[in-house]
């Protein structure tokens, strides 16, 4: 019948209540998801500020804000968030945790030194039925791999088993795919890569392989481009995929997590391809700039709002995990 809202910072904890049913959040989450994603600050989302974020304003004293989402709102991108005349993104930078005690787990153990290396692949070449070439994924690791002097892997070459081989070496790995939640068991959700004959790899890298991929030595961050990569395809279009009240949900983000990185982003909607593109060249240029991962993200999404205001084009990506530099520091 009710929400809680947990505050905690460095010094304090509070619980607030806010006047808002699971029920309502469900309604306002599927309306924003189904019809108002293409329309700038649209009536849902500005329901869901008054509900969840302007009882919580004066709380909310620092620039960085980490959010732990439960339930439905895990398909809400807060970025977008709107009080009708702002978003939430222009006056915060903003990261999700999977729960409040991996914040310290995340820092303490999975940050390491920047080695300046990077794996990048895009538009890989797949047989799998209903999938079609991703052209504009292409055009971004070729805009993107630059920046860092080296040479994307794509199509034939943008392999299952490039990324189990040295994805562990790179300090950011890159993945512009199709990517598919398997609701029922999503330890079977997939990224489409391409297959390699001489490894026996068929080119599905499922949740339950990317837990055995070893990404603690050297990867600060991983970046699902292109697809629903944060959560799941919806096969019902009429309403939301159930999400277990213990578990949460066992996603792609989730297991590059475990596996050793300290920061994933991914998106909740397969948005436009060049918006996409758009997008992430201007995150990279601000990551190589120096800024945080979740700063860098704040100020593309700011840019590509700026020429693209609806949130459809530019609020879709969502970073999990540890928002400061990458190899540490920071916030």
């Amino acid at each position: 019948k009710r929400t809680l809202a947990f505050i905690v910072t460095r010094s304090s904890f509070q619980t607030v209540t806010l006047n808002v049913s699971r029920k309502e959040l469900q309604e306002q989450t599927f309306v924003f998801q189904t019809s108002g994603r293409g329309k700038p600050h649209s009536a849902p989302l500005q329901k869901l500020h008054n509900a969840l974020i302007a009882p919580l304003k004066s709380y909310l004293t620092t620039a960085n804000i980490a959010i732990v989402p439960h339930q439905v709102l895990h398909y809400l991108p807060f970025a977008a968030i709107t009080d009708g005349q702002r978003y939430l993104i222009e006056d915060y930078t903003l990261a999700t945790l999977p729960s409040a005690s991996s914040l310290r787990y995340l820092e303490d153990k999975k940050r390491k030194p920047d080695n300046g290396r990077m794996l990048m692949l895009g538009n890989p070449t797949t047989d799998e039925p209903g999938l079609q070439s991703l052209p504009w994924a292409e055009q971004e690791v070729e805009a993107i791999a630059p920046m860092y002097g080296i040479q994307p892997l794509v199509g034939r070459n943008a392999t299952e088993s490039v990324v189990k081989s040295q994805s562990g070496s790179a300090s950011i790995l890159h993945l512009a795919a199709h990517g598919k939640f398997n609701n029922s068991n999503p330890l079977f959700s997939t990224l489409y890569l391409s297959e390699d004959s001489q490894t026996n790899d068929d080119g599905r890298l499922q949740v339950y392989e990317i837990y055995g991929v070893d990404l603690s030595s050297a990867t600060n961050l991983v970046v699902l481009s292109a697809c629903e990569t944060q959560l799941s395809n919806r096969g019902d279009r009429n309403k939301l995929p159930s999400v277990s009240p213990g578990d949460e949900i066992v996603a792609l983000n989730r297991a590059f997590l475990y596996a050793g990185t300290p920061s994933v982003i991914a998106s909740l909607w397969k948005v436009e391809d060049e918006a996409s593109q758009l997008l992430m060249v201007q995150f990279y240029t601000h990551l190589r700039a120096g800024k945080e991962k979740a700063e860098a993200l704040r100020l593309a999404q700011n840019y590509v709002r700026n020429q693209k205001p609806a949130p459809y084009y530019w609020a879709a990506f969502v970073l999990t995990g540890d928002g400061g530099l990458i190899g540490g520091g920071g916030r």
